[in-house]
């Protein structure tokens, strides 16, 4: 049995691509910022601006989200998170689903919906209403259309 778990897990870690250190020291400095977010604290201005630049600089390569779909993203992520408490693992896979949908012009659409799905577990498990998660999964279903659309274009017009 042990011999089967270790096969899986390391099948698993192959399976994700490795991050490059610049990306990873973003998806990093998002977690941070979104564990400083207390259940039954105040969110500030200055907290919703950080992790709206957090989420901008993890948008690599000429495909970006608007301001105005982070800015939603973060009014929205932050309204829910205040009320609740994620574990330090949901967090960082909560910043890696994050990190992909911002990026998702260099994924397959599969790999989008996985990741925003994903996304929408980790809140619902950490007790974020399914009206506020569904309100996250159609922000971040925006980005990652966007940036589909994006990508398709681009694709086209070199053809």
């Amino acid at each position: 049995m042990k011999i089967v778990l270790i096969c899986l897990a390391a099948t698993i870690a192959m399976a994700q691509p490795k991050v490059p250190a610049d990306q990873q020291a973003n998806v990093d400095k998002l977690k941070t910022d979104l564990s400083a977010i207390k259940s039954g604290a105040a969110v500030t201005a200055a907290m919703k601006q950080q992790l709206a630049a957090d989420l901008t600089a993890m948008a690599k390569g000429a495909t970006k989200p608007s301001q105005a779909s982070v800015d939603k993203l973060v009014t929205d992520l932050t309204a829910d998170l205040a009320g609740h408490t994620l574990t330090t693992a949901n967090l960082a896979q909560l910043s890696a689903d994050l990190d992909a949908v911002l990026n998702s012009a260099n994924i397959p659409p599969a790999d989008v919906s996985a990741a925003i799905m994903d996304a929408q577990t980790i809140l619902a498990a950490s007790g974020v209403s399914q009206a506020d998660v569904q309100l996250i999964a159609a922000d971040l279903s925006a980005i990652g259309s966007t940036a589909q659309a994006n990508r398709a274009g681009k694709r086209t017009s070199k053809q």
